[in-house]
């Protein structure tokens, strides 16, 4: 049971960490609906950029705290990504379709994992050489993931153009 104290510090926690949040998101929203592709995108572009500055930074001062916020800030953008990712499916994909393309989407992200374990054991048992290799792959991804919007964002508009 909670004395006292101990339920004014959760209390505070819970306030210190729940409150930017509930103020944020109503301001933070529709700035981002103001991006040509929209929230997801910048959501997911913002998610890419921390996940490959937190894997430098960690492949850089490999420590403790370091391997800690890597595994906290990956979980995040993880579940970020998947959330944004569901709700494009939901948005975009005709319903009669919409079971296969989540069954791909949530077969390409197991495979994902898969390779990812088969990475880490192939490379040998040196975390700066990991750290670097794992930073490397996401900043390769972050610069794939931008060129193929910019480019999906220039076929856009040029079938817009056309109409």
């Amino acid at each position: 049971m909670l004395t006292g104290e101990a339920r004014g510090q959760v209390a505070l926690f819970l306030l210190l960490t729940l409150l930017p949040f509930s103020v944020l998101a109503p301001l933070i929203g529709p700035f981002l609906d103001r991006f040509r592709h929209g929230r997801r995108w910048a959501i997911d572009s913002t998610m890419a950029l921390l996940d490959t500055i937190v894997a430098a930074v960690t492949a850089t001062v490999f420590t403790l705290p370091t391997v800690l916020l890597l595994s906290f800030v990956v979980g995040l953008c993880q579940q970020l990504g998947k959330l944004a990712l569901d709700a494009t499916i939901q948005e975009h994909v005709p319903g009669d379709r919409r079971t296969s393309v989540f069954g791909r989407s949530e077969t390409l992200i197991q495979l994902s994992w898969v390779l990812g374990g088969g990475l880490a054991v192939a490379l040998p048992v040196r975390e700066d050489l990991g750290m670097t290799v794992l930073a490397a792959l996401m900043l390769g991804w972050l610069v794939w993931v931008l060129r193929s919007s910019r480019a999906r964002g220039r076929v856009r508009a040029a079938a817009v153009v056309t109409q």
